[in-house]
């Protein structure tokens, strides 16, 4: 849970000397992949069993973390470790694609 959390942290606020130095598509994408990360973490979470108040506190301030969290825990929990690590990153893809879609757009 600690990595959702620093994740979630590294969202919210960005890494400073990063972003100077990027386009706004490079930001873009490089939020894209921050996001997909969360989002596998957030599965991974999901796929072990923990309980989603538990680690809803991470996203407590960030609507887009919170939607990412409830899409993750409105999917089934797999029983083998295949399945589950199949939908782990089946998920993260789709957070991923969905991110550079709407990047696309802009």
């Amino acid at each position: 849970m600690r990595v959702l959390a620093c994740v979630a942290l590294f969202l919210a606020f960005g890494s400073a000397s990063a972003s100077e130095q990027q386009t706004p598509r490079e930001k873009a994408m490089a939020y894209c992949k921050v996001m997909s990360e969360f989002a596998h973490l957030a599965m991974e979470h999901r796929q072990a069993g923990t309980q989603m108040s538990k680690i809803i506190e991470v996203a407590e301030n960030d609507n887009l973390l919170q939607g990412v969290l409830v899409e993750a825990y409105s999917r089934p929990r797999y029983d083998t470790k295949e399945s589950q690590g199949r939908e782990v990153v089946d998920f993260e893809n789709e957070v991923y694609a969905l991110c550079v879609k709407g990047v696309s757009k802009e």
